[in-house]
Protein backbone atom coordinates (compact mmCIF):
# COMPACT_ATOMS: atom_id res chain seq x y z
CA UNK A 1 0.00 0.00 0.00
CA UNK A 2 2.67 2.40 0.97
CA UNK A 3 4.67 1.21 -1.98
CA UNK A 4 1.82 1.86 -4.27
CA UNK A 5 1.32 5.19 -2.70
CA UNK A 6 5.00 6.01 -3.08
CA UNK A 7 4.76 4.99 -6.69
CA UNK A 8 1.67 7.14 -7.09
CA UNK A 9 3.36 10.15 -5.49
CA UNK A 10 6.37 9.57 -7.68
CA UNK A 11 4.16 9.60 -10.76
CA UNK A 12 2.48 12.75 -9.55
CA UNK A 13 5.84 14.38 -9.02
CA UNK A 14 6.88 13.39 -12.52
CA UNK A 15 3.73 14.83 -14.02
CA UNK A 16 4.09 18.01 -11.99
CA UNK A 17 7.66 18.33 -13.22
CA UNK A 18 6.60 17.81 -16.83
CA UNK A 19 3.79 20.33 -16.48
CA UNK A 20 6.13 22.89 -14.93
CA UNK A 21 8.61 22.33 -17.73
CA UNK A 22 5.90 22.75 -20.34
CA UNK A 23 4.68 25.86 -18.57
CA UNK A 24 8.17 27.36 -18.71
CA UNK A 25 8.59 26.41 -22.36
CA UNK A 26 5.13 27.71 -23.15
CA UNK A 27 5.85 30.93 -21.32
CA UNK A 28 9.05 31.47 -23.28
CA UNK A 29 7.32 30.63 -26.55
CA UNK A 30 4.38 32.80 -25.65
CA UNK A 31 6.74 35.68 -24.94
CA UNK A 32 8.46 35.11 -28.25
CA UNK A 33 5.18 35.31 -30.15
CA UNK A 34 3.65 38.04 -28.05
CA UNK A 35 6.72 40.21 -27.57
CA UNK A 36 5.78 43.86 -28.06
CA UNK A 37 6.13 44.98 -31.68
CA UNK A 38 7.40 48.42 -32.70
CA UNK A 39 4.64 50.72 -31.53
CA UNK A 40 3.15 53.26 -33.91
CA UNK A 41 4.67 56.71 -33.58
CA UNK A 42 3.01 58.60 -30.79
CA UNK A 43 2.61 62.30 -31.17
CA UNK A 44 4.93 64.44 -29.10
CA UNK A 45 2.80 67.43 -28.18
CA UNK A 46 5.83 69.23 -26.79
CA UNK A 47 7.61 69.16 -30.17
CA UNK A 48 4.94 69.22 -32.90
CA UNK A 49 7.34 70.22 -35.68
CA UNK A 50 9.62 67.28 -34.88
CA UNK A 51 6.63 64.93 -34.88
CA UNK A 52 5.40 66.25 -38.23
CA UNK A 53 8.88 65.91 -39.73
CA UNK A 54 9.17 62.27 -38.70
CA UNK A 55 5.71 61.42 -39.95
CA UNK A 56 5.32 63.56 -43.07
CA UNK A 57 8.68 64.05 -44.79
CA UNK A 58 8.24 60.86 -46.89
CA UNK A 59 5.02 62.33 -48.33
CA UNK A 60 6.56 65.56 -49.68
CA UNK A 61 8.66 65.79 -52.86
CA UNK A 62 10.76 68.30 -54.74
CA UNK A 63 9.91 69.02 -58.38
CA UNK A 64 12.05 70.28 -61.23
CA UNK A 65 10.27 71.35 -64.42
CA UNK A 66 12.28 71.44 -67.62
CA UNK A 67 11.91 72.49 -71.23
CA UNK A 68 14.27 70.24 -73.10
CA UNK A 69 17.38 70.30 -70.91
CA UNK A 70 16.70 73.78 -69.55
CA UNK A 71 15.21 74.10 -66.07
CA UNK A 72 12.06 76.24 -66.14
CA UNK A 73 11.16 76.19 -62.46
CA UNK A 74 11.57 74.27 -59.22
CA UNK A 75 8.90 73.63 -56.64
CA UNK A 76 7.36 71.12 -54.29
CA UNK A 77 4.53 68.60 -54.23
CA UNK A 78 2.68 66.14 -52.03
CA UNK A 79 2.14 62.44 -52.69
CA UNK A 80 -1.57 61.60 -52.99
CA UNK A 81 -1.34 57.86 -53.64
CA UNK A 82 1.08 54.98 -53.19
CA UNK A 83 1.16 54.47 -56.97
CA UNK A 84 2.59 57.87 -57.75
CA UNK A 85 0.03 60.67 -58.10
CA UNK A 86 1.49 63.98 -56.90
CA UNK A 87 -0.32 67.28 -56.31
CA UNK A 88 1.45 70.60 -56.88
CA UNK A 89 0.81 74.13 -58.14
CA UNK A 90 0.09 74.67 -61.81
CA UNK A 91 2.61 77.52 -61.97
CA UNK A 92 5.33 75.04 -60.96
CA UNK A 93 4.76 72.93 -64.09
CA UNK A 94 3.47 75.57 -66.52
CA UNK A 95 5.60 76.04 -69.62
CA UNK A 96 7.56 72.80 -69.19
CA UNK A 97 7.49 69.55 -71.13
CA UNK A 98 9.54 67.34 -68.83
CA UNK A 99 9.44 66.83 -65.08
CA UNK A 100 11.58 65.21 -62.42
CA UNK A 101 10.46 64.40 -58.89
CA UNK A 102 12.89 64.02 -55.99
CA UNK A 103 11.73 61.82 -53.12
CA UNK A 104 12.71 62.48 -49.52
CA UNK A 105 15.42 59.81 -49.69
CA UNK A 106 17.10 61.51 -52.65
CA UNK A 107 15.74 59.18 -55.35
CA UNK A 108 14.89 61.07 -58.58
CA UNK A 109 12.03 59.87 -60.80
CA UNK A 110 10.77 61.07 -64.16
CA UNK A 111 7.16 62.31 -64.05
CA UNK A 112 4.39 62.97 -66.55
CA UNK A 113 1.87 65.78 -66.33
CA UNK A 114 -1.57 64.26 -65.77
CA UNK A 115 -3.36 67.61 -65.91
CA UNK A 116 -3.33 71.21 -64.76
CA UNK A 117 -5.96 73.78 -63.85
CA UNK A 118 -4.73 77.33 -64.34
CA UNK A 119 -7.55 79.14 -62.59
CA UNK A 120 -7.07 77.25 -59.31
CA UNK A 121 -3.29 76.95 -59.76
CA UNK A 122 -3.34 73.21 -59.16
CA UNK A 123 -1.78 70.38 -61.17
CA UNK A 124 -1.19 66.64 -60.85
CA UNK A 125 1.94 64.75 -61.87
CA UNK A 126 2.32 60.96 -62.15
CA UNK A 127 5.46 58.94 -61.51
CA UNK A 128 5.86 55.26 -62.32
CA UNK A 129 6.35 53.91 -58.81
CA UNK A 130 4.73 51.75 -56.15
CA UNK A 131 4.83 51.77 -52.39
CA UNK A 132 5.12 55.54 -51.96
CA UNK A 133 3.87 57.12 -48.74
CA UNK A 134 0.70 59.12 -49.40
CA UNK A 135 -0.04 62.18 -47.33
CA UNK A 136 -2.75 62.06 -44.66
CA UNK A 137 -5.56 64.37 -45.75
CA UNK A 138 -6.99 66.60 -43.04
CA UNK A 139 -9.89 69.06 -43.02
CA UNK A 140 -9.01 72.69 -43.62
CA UNK A 141 -12.50 73.64 -42.44
CA UNK A 142 -11.37 72.69 -38.93
CA UNK A 143 -8.30 74.95 -38.96
CA UNK A 144 -8.29 77.41 -36.06
CA UNK A 145 -6.68 80.82 -35.74
CA UNK A 146 -3.43 80.49 -33.81
CA UNK A 147 -2.97 76.73 -34.20
CA UNK A 148 0.46 75.36 -35.04
CA UNK A 149 1.21 74.63 -38.69
CA UNK A 150 4.27 73.18 -40.40
CA UNK A 151 5.37 73.83 -43.98
CA UNK A 152 7.55 71.32 -45.84
CA UNK A 153 9.01 71.96 -49.27
CA UNK A 154 12.03 73.01 -51.30
CA UNK A 155 12.66 76.73 -50.75
CA UNK A 156 15.23 77.89 -53.26
CA UNK A 157 14.92 74.67 -55.24
CA UNK A 158 15.98 71.05 -54.90
CA UNK A 159 19.29 71.86 -53.21
CA UNK A 160 17.23 72.76 -50.11
CA UNK A 161 14.66 69.98 -50.46
CA UNK A 162 13.01 68.61 -47.33
CA UNK A 163 13.15 71.98 -45.58
CA UNK A 164 10.73 72.43 -42.69
CA UNK A 165 9.45 75.62 -41.10
CA UNK A 166 6.73 76.15 -38.53
CA UNK A 167 4.35 78.89 -37.48
CA UNK A 168 0.70 79.46 -36.75
CA UNK A 169 -2.49 80.08 -38.67
CA UNK A 170 -2.54 83.87 -38.97
CA UNK A 171 -5.84 84.28 -40.78
CA UNK A 172 -8.65 82.31 -42.37
CA UNK A 173 -10.78 83.02 -45.41
CA UNK A 174 -8.28 85.35 -47.07
CA UNK A 175 -9.31 86.23 -50.61
CA UNK A 176 -6.64 86.63 -53.28
CA UNK A 177 -7.70 89.33 -55.70
CA UNK A 178 -5.52 88.09 -58.52
CA UNK A 179 -7.04 87.83 -61.98
CA UNK A 180 -4.63 85.00 -62.81
CA UNK A 181 -6.16 82.93 -59.97
CA UNK A 182 -9.83 83.26 -60.82
CA UNK A 183 -10.95 80.18 -58.94
CA UNK A 184 -8.54 80.06 -56.01
CA UNK A 185 -10.80 79.84 -52.96
CA UNK A 186 -10.46 81.69 -49.71
CA UNK A 187 -6.96 80.84 -48.49
CA UNK A 188 -5.24 80.02 -45.20
CA UNK A 189 -2.83 82.73 -44.13
CA UNK A 190 0.12 81.60 -42.00
CA UNK A 191 3.53 82.77 -40.87
CA UNK A 192 5.59 79.62 -41.45
CA UNK A 193 8.44 80.83 -43.64
CA UNK A 194 7.92 79.97 -47.30
CA UNK A 195 9.89 81.11 -50.33
CA UNK A 196 10.13 80.44 -54.07
CA UNK A 197 10.39 76.66 -54.34
CA UNK A 198 7.84 76.04 -51.57
CA UNK A 199 5.05 76.39 -54.15
CA UNK A 200 2.98 73.21 -54.32
CA UNK A 201 4.35 71.99 -51.01
CA UNK A 202 2.50 70.97 -47.90
CA UNK A 203 1.00 72.87 -45.01
CA UNK A 204 0.38 70.43 -42.14
CA UNK A 205 -1.42 70.82 -38.87
CA UNK A 206 0.18 69.60 -35.64
CA UNK A 207 -1.37 66.15 -36.16
CA UNK A 208 0.55 65.70 -39.41
CA UNK A 209 -2.55 66.12 -41.58
CA UNK A 210 -2.44 68.07 -44.83
CA UNK A 211 -4.63 71.17 -44.55
CA UNK A 212 -3.27 73.30 -47.40
CA UNK A 213 -1.09 73.60 -50.50
CA UNK A 214 1.37 76.49 -50.15
CA UNK A 215 0.88 78.71 -53.16
CA UNK A 216 2.32 82.17 -52.62
CA UNK A 217 3.72 84.67 -50.16
CA UNK A 218 3.08 88.40 -50.03
CA UNK A 219 6.21 90.50 -49.79
CA UNK A 220 4.85 93.78 -51.13
CA UNK A 221 4.37 95.37 -54.52
CA UNK A 222 6.12 97.88 -56.71
CA UNK A 223 4.03 100.57 -55.06
CA UNK A 224 4.94 99.62 -51.47
CA UNK A 225 7.78 101.33 -49.64
CA UNK A 226 8.09 98.47 -47.15
CA UNK A 227 8.85 94.76 -47.42
CA UNK A 228 6.44 92.35 -45.75
CA UNK A 229 7.46 89.18 -43.93
CA UNK A 230 5.54 86.19 -42.64
CA UNK A 231 2.59 86.44 -45.02
CA UNK A 232 2.17 83.02 -46.60
CA UNK A 233 -1.00 81.70 -48.22
CA UNK A 234 -2.15 78.12 -48.82
CA UNK A 235 -5.04 76.73 -50.85
CA UNK A 236 -7.30 74.87 -48.38
CA UNK A 237 -7.17 71.10 -48.87
CA UNK A 238 -10.99 70.89 -48.78
CA UNK A 239 -11.05 72.89 -52.01
CA UNK A 240 -7.92 71.39 -53.55
CA UNK A 241 -8.88 67.71 -53.34
CA UNK A 242 -11.99 67.81 -55.59
CA UNK A 243 -9.85 69.49 -58.27
CA UNK A 244 -7.07 66.96 -57.71
CA UNK A 245 -9.46 64.03 -58.10
CA UNK A 246 -10.78 65.36 -61.42
CA UNK A 247 -7.24 65.88 -62.67
CA UNK A 248 -6.30 62.34 -61.58
CA UNK A 249 -9.36 60.76 -63.19
CA UNK A 250 -9.90 62.95 -66.28
CA UNK A 251 -6.73 64.97 -66.69
CA UNK A 252 -8.90 68.10 -66.82
CA UNK A 253 -11.60 70.04 -64.99
CA UNK A 254 -14.70 70.51 -67.19
CA UNK A 255 -16.49 73.79 -66.49
CA UNK A 256 -19.33 75.82 -68.05
CA UNK A 257 -18.14 78.51 -70.45
CA UNK A 258 -19.55 81.12 -72.80
CA UNK A 259 -17.05 80.81 -75.64
CA UNK A 260 -15.41 84.21 -75.29
CA UNK A 261 -12.11 85.63 -74.15
CA UNK A 262 -12.52 88.41 -71.63
CA UNK A 263 -10.29 91.08 -70.13
CA UNK A 264 -10.57 94.11 -67.88
CA UNK A 265 -11.08 97.52 -69.46
CA UNK A 266 -13.04 100.25 -67.70
CA UNK A 267 -15.82 102.14 -69.41
CA UNK A 268 -17.74 105.12 -67.98
CA UNK A 269 -20.77 107.17 -68.90
CA UNK A 270 -20.73 110.82 -70.00
CA UNK A 271 -20.61 111.95 -66.36
CA UNK A 272 -17.54 109.84 -65.71
CA UNK A 273 -19.38 107.26 -63.64
CA UNK A 274 -18.07 103.72 -64.10
CA UNK A 275 -20.37 101.33 -65.95
CA UNK A 276 -18.30 98.19 -66.36
CA UNK A 277 -14.78 96.73 -66.29
CA UNK A 278 -15.14 93.35 -68.02
CA UNK A 279 -14.80 93.50 -71.79
CA UNK A 280 -15.06 90.78 -74.42
CA UNK A 281 -11.66 90.61 -76.13
CA UNK A 282 -12.43 87.77 -78.52
CA UNK A 283 -15.17 85.42 -79.63
CA UNK A 284 -14.63 81.66 -80.04
CA UNK A 285 -15.90 80.59 -83.44
CA UNK A 286 -19.00 78.45 -83.16
CA UNK A 287 -19.22 78.96 -79.40
CA UNK A 288 -22.21 80.05 -77.28
CA UNK A 289 -21.28 83.74 -77.33
CA UNK A 290 -21.12 83.86 -81.12
CA UNK A 291 -24.41 82.00 -81.43
CA UNK A 292 -26.04 84.42 -78.98
CA UNK A 293 -24.86 87.47 -80.95
CA UNK A 294 -22.16 88.84 -78.67
CA UNK A 295 -19.32 90.78 -80.29
CA UNK A 296 -15.72 91.68 -79.60
CA UNK A 297 -15.63 94.95 -77.67
CA UNK A 298 -18.90 94.38 -75.79
CA UNK A 299 -18.86 95.25 -72.09
CA UNK A 300 -20.55 92.82 -69.69
CA UNK A 301 -22.77 94.70 -67.23
CA UNK A 302 -24.56 91.84 -65.49
CA UNK A 303 -25.31 88.11 -65.52
CA UNK A 304 -28.82 87.09 -64.47
CA UNK A 305 -29.27 90.52 -62.91
CA UNK A 306 -26.07 90.41 -60.85
CA UNK A 307 -23.67 93.28 -61.66
CA UNK A 308 -20.28 92.19 -63.00
CA UNK A 309 -17.28 94.35 -62.14
CA UNK A 310 -14.39 91.88 -62.31
CA UNK A 311 -13.23 88.69 -63.98
CA UNK A 312 -13.58 86.90 -60.65
CA UNK A 313 -17.25 87.89 -60.39
CA UNK A 314 -17.89 86.74 -63.96
CA UNK A 315 -16.15 83.43 -63.28
CA UNK A 316 -18.25 82.80 -60.19
CA UNK A 317 -21.44 83.66 -62.08
CA UNK A 318 -20.62 81.13 -64.82
CA UNK A 319 -19.49 78.43 -62.38
CA UNK A 320 -22.86 78.61 -60.64
CA UNK A 321 -24.46 77.02 -63.72
CA UNK A 322 -24.37 73.66 -65.46
CA UNK A 323 -23.85 72.67 -69.07
CA UNK A 324 -26.72 73.68 -71.39
CA UNK A 325 -28.16 76.11 -68.84
CA UNK A 326 -29.08 79.51 -70.21
CA UNK A 327 -27.92 82.77 -68.65
CA UNK A 328 -29.16 86.29 -69.31
CA UNK A 329 -26.33 88.69 -70.00
CA UNK A 330 -26.73 92.47 -70.16
CA UNK A 331 -24.25 94.09 -72.54
CA UNK A 332 -23.13 97.62 -73.31
CA UNK A 333 -22.07 97.94 -76.94
CA UNK A 334 -19.86 101.03 -77.33
CA UNK A 335 -20.86 101.44 -80.94
CA UNK A 336 -23.92 103.64 -80.54
CA UNK A 337 -23.69 103.29 -76.73
CA UNK A 338 -26.55 100.82 -76.76
CA UNK A 339 -27.63 98.34 -74.13
CA UNK A 340 -28.54 94.79 -75.16
CA UNK A 341 -29.69 91.66 -73.41
CA UNK A 342 -28.58 88.28 -74.73
CA UNK A 343 -29.49 84.73 -73.77
CA UNK A 344 -26.32 82.63 -73.73
CA UNK A 345 -26.51 78.85 -73.46
CA UNK A 346 -23.40 77.55 -71.71
CA UNK A 347 -21.30 74.59 -72.75
CA UNK A 348 -18.48 72.73 -71.03
CA UNK A 349 -14.98 74.02 -71.34
CA UNK A 350 -12.76 70.94 -71.64
CA UNK A 351 -9.10 72.00 -71.60
CA UNK A 352 -6.54 69.73 -73.19
CA UNK A 353 -4.80 67.52 -70.67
Amino acid sequence: MERCKQKSLSNVAKWVGVMLLLAVIGGVAGYAFSAPQAAPMEMDYTQPAKWVAEKCLPSVVGIQSLSGEQAVSEGSGVILSSDGYILTNNHVVNGADRFQVRLHDGQVLDAALRGGDESTDLAVLKVDAQGLTPVTIGQSSEAKLGETVVAIGSPGGLRLANSLTSGVVSGLGRRLEDENLLRVPLTIQHDAAINPGNSGGALFNADGELIGINTLKYSGSAYDSVTYQGLGFAIPVDAAMPIARQLMELGRVPRPQMGAKVTTSAVSNAAGQPLARVCIAGIVEGGPAEEAGLQRGDYILSVDGTPIWSLIELTRALDAHQENEEIEMEILRPEGARYHTFAVRLTLRVPEA
